[in-house]
């Protein structure tokens, strides 16, 4: 260590004396290469600095004295605390039915068949397992960092898609049919003239939304995060429809306009995230008390 450094103070020496002229009339960088190691020469605070390699050390010589050190440290990424980005849920949705189908009493407990009203039971709203398709667009997803990137504050907008696919002919209507006046919204089907196409009983409701949520974030292991989240979703009723045998319409069907859903996610960042989500009340108002769920893989 002391030969190397001896050597670099002759060399320095050395090319002061034959480089002062100019240096005096010229502004460019003199640079000198001695075993293998790279002087360099400036003329801004009469400074020369030696670096071996990117993780090396420097030799500078200024004003202030000679000073041999580690190579300099790169800078510090600033900490983004703000991130924004988008998701796509795609999953299956069902329904807690909690409707007391034997208390007559109870508005939506019938539904039209014919030319009469009959009483609803559970099996008349049943869903085909797996059929059932809840899809969710978050154009604007944001994510504040309050303790560093291991607490977060998760907000943004999107669109949810809930699509319903039942076992049973019984549809949903509104207003008035085959002089009938449909305060409970649901007729079931005989007329043997509609059912032609694709078999497809289906009920969709479509909403606006925004997410309120606290996640919880592992640190860096291998450049993945593990994380956990929850929070709460309020959304409003952009349209519901009807689709059967291709028949297809458009109307309130006794849908609450308002859902508030409780969320969660979870997962392990840059491999999977799953998501989960449960409405506080009935996606109806006509007395039926469903209250839809879904799950599902986040993108």
């Amino acid at each position: 260590m002391k030969h190397t450094f001896y050597q670099i103070i002759g060399a320095f020496i050395l090319l002061i004396l034959s480089t002062s002229n100019a240096l005096a009339q010229n502004k460019d960088t003199t640079t000198v290469n001695i075993d293998n190691i790279k002087i360099i020469i400036t003329d801004n605070g009469d400074t020369i600095k030696r670096k071996k390699n990117k993780e090396g050390t420097i030799l500078s010589i200024s004003n202030q004295g000679i000073k041999i050190g580690n190579a300099l440290k790169k800078k510090k990424k600033k900490h983004k605390k703000l991130h924004t980005g988008m998701h796509f849920d795609f999953g299956i949705n069902n329904v807690i039915d909690n409707t007391n189908y034997t208390n007559a009493q109870t508005n939506g407990n019938f539904l039209t068949r014919d030319t009469s009203s009959i009483m609803m039971t559970e099996d008349d709203l049943s869903l085909r397992n797996g059929k059932s398709i809840n899809f969710n667009f978050w154009p604007v997803w944001l994510s504040q960092d309050i303790a560093r990137h291991n607490v977060q504050i998760e907000t943004g907008i999107g669109f949810q898609f809930f699509n319903y696919r039942f076992t049973t002919d019984v549809v949903h209507q509104d207003g008035e049919s085959g002089g009938i006046v449909a305060a409970t919204q649901f007729r079931e089907v005989t007329d043997p003239a509609l059912f032609k196409g694709k078999e497809k009983n289906k009920f969709g409701v479509s909403y606006v939304s925004v997410p309120l949520m606290l996640r919880f974030n592992s640190n860096k292991k291998k450049g993945h995060r593990y994380f956990v989240g929850a929070g709460v979703i309020g959304s409003y009723k952009l349209k519901s429809w009807t689709k059967f045998y291709g028949n297809k319409n458009s109307g309130d069907f006794g849908v609450n306009d308002w859902m508030t859903q409780v969320t969660a996610e979870l997962g392990v960042t840059g491999i999977i995230k799953l998501y989960g989500t449960y409405a506080l009340q009935s996606m109806y108002s006509n007395g039926l008390d469903r209250q839809p769920f879904a799950l599902g893989i986040r993108l």
